[in-house]
């Protein structure tokens, strides 16, 4: 293994390994600051002045929409996956949410229901 033949900030040799076939090591090599770069994008600021302008969701069919644009952007580099990703989260609770409203409508017209018929809670 060779090390590589630039020095440290310190002057001393620096102990990493140097590329196959190169005299430097990925730091010393010039492509420190493009890895760098590369590093960087995934924690810039999106503008959201790109992104598509959508209302707020209202049933699952909104959602629907909502995911689908929302896919649709990250893929074209216009929103953030890490955001994406936390939109999904909370389109996951939204529809729980929806779920649990439904069940109460449904219960509360079931409930209605007997009441109209006069069915004893105890007899169902």
């Amino acid at each position: 293994m060779r090390l590589c033949k630039a020095r440290t900030k310190a002057g001393k040799p620096c102990p990493s390994p140097a590329m196959t076939g190169k005299r430097f090591c990925i730091m010393h090599s010039g492509r420190a600051r493009e890895l760098g770069r590369k590093g960087g994008l995934r924690r810039t600021v999106f503008n959201p002045d790109g992104l598509a302008e959508l209302g707020i969701p209202t049933n699952a069919q909104d959602l629907a929409r909502f995911v689908a644009t929302c896919m649709d952007e990250v893929r074209t580099s216009k929103l953030a996956p890490g955001i994406a990703n936390c939109l999904g989260q909370l389109g996951m609770v939204f529809l729980k949410a929806i779920e649990q409203v439904e069940l109460n409508v449904i219960r509360a017209e079931l409930e209605s229901l007997k009441a109209k018929v006069g069915v004893k809670t105890d007899e169902v």
